[in-house]
């Protein structure tokens, strides 16, 4: 198994420091999933850098279907207050299991809560597939010229934000026309109603 932990909880005074950033790489295990977790600090100023960026960089665990929780990629990124850029950026990159799921979990501060463009994630054979973004100011979601895909399973895009819940624009979701179900569900929660919390 693999795991990634990053947490960047320092206050920059200019600019900001992304938590995890992975490009043109490539991260993989055989039987061992792979876990990346990651929290960005309070920012100051303009900053528009996701706490989670994956570029142009392949992400895969292979196993059995016995160990589909064991074998499975799982992202989270967290955005604290003061930083406005997405939780979750994922451009040109692949992520792929083979009977194993694969989780994706973005909650930004502000801005965007996971943006994907150009990018393959694909649960082969039993696995299932959840993308989950929310924010408290901008689109939860958005996927452009995206494959969010299940061999046998379920597919699960989620997204919460002021604006636009999810916002999908040349991309694709499909499951095996054999099992389970595809969902897609946006919700739009209007300043006024968002928690103080968030």
């Amino acid at each position: 198994a693999i795991t990634l932990n990053a947490n960047n909880s320092v206050t920059p005074v200019s600019g900001y420091v992304v938590p995890f950033f992975v490009s043109n790489s490539k991260i993989e295990t055989q039987f061992g999933g792979i876990v990346i977790q990651a929290k960005s600090g309070d920012a100051h100023g303009v900053v528009s850098t996701p706490t989670v960026s994956i570029l142009n960089s392949t992400i895969t665990s292979t196993g059995d279907s016995s160990l589909q929780s064991v074998d499975s990629v799982q992202i989270t990124a967290t955005t604290r207050s003061g930083a406005d850029g997405p939780a979750a950026k994922l451009n040109g990159s692949k992520i792929t299991t083979l009977d194993a799921n694969i989780s994706i979990t973005a909650n930004a501060a502000a801005a965007t809560g996971m943006i994907i463009n150009a990018t393959t994630i694909e649960s082969t054979h039993a696995g299932a597939v959840s993308l989950q973004g929310q924010t408290a100011s901008g689109d939860g979601v958005v996927l452009s010229t995206a494959k969010v895909a299940s061999g046998s399973n379920d597919v699960s895009v989620e997204g919460t934000g002021t604006t636009l819940g999810l916002k999908a624009t040349t991309s694709m979701f499909e499951t095996s026309t054999d099992r389970k179900s595809t969902r897609l569900n946006s919700s739009h929660i209007p300043l006024s109603r968002m928690p103080s919390s968030a």
